[in-house]
């Protein structure tokens, strides 16, 4: 509920949809992700669908619901996600996301394809991989240098009796 007190009415509300990306969960499952940004004045509890047209042998889906999760603070970026059937083929796609708040309505659209199984992994699991690999191989030498001192000066020095 919004209570004002005084002169002029309330402040208006208003949203601008981002850029749509097709992406997979950690599981596999296709998703659309949508940036969302508050523009306006109020609150905005977010919902919406995406329909996909112009697939694969000239498929179409439609449609699947918008997902915020939460309300969109004022000022605030949020994306708006969701999820597909794991049948849908990997593209390309037109996409058509429809997203309202209230009253106001915008919509977005754009070409996706969905990445195919197994070929998206975000590449700083690749990274961290290969610098485990790095530090492991370092302490590995540090430990092999200190073992190959300690065993050559000790072969040097004779003990103090």
């Amino acid at each position: 509920m919004y209570l004002s007190v005084g002169a002029g009415g309330p402040p208006a509300p208003g949203f601008s949809i981002g850029s749509l990306t097709a992406e997979r969960s950690t599981d596999g499952q296709p998703m659309v992700v949508a940036s969302v940004h508050n523009t306006g004045g109020r609150v905005l509890e977010m919902n919406g669908t995406l329909d996909l047209s112009a697939g694969p042998a000239a498929q179409s889906a439609r449609p699947f619901p918008a997902n915020l999760g939460t309300s969109l603070a004022i000022g605030a970026t949020e994306p708006v996600t969701i999820m597909l059937d794991r049948r849908l083929p990997d593209g390309p796609w037109h996409a058509l996301v429809t997203l309202r708040s209230g009253l106001l309505e915008h919509s977005a659209s754009g070409a996706i394809d969905f990445p195919a199984i197994g070929k998206q992994g975000p590449p700083y699991i690749i990274i961290a991989g290969l610098l485990t690999v790095l530090i492991m191989l370092i302490a590995g030498l540090l430990v092999y240098r200190r073992r190959r001192v300690s065993a050559v000066s000790g072969s040097r020095v004779a003990p103090i009796r």
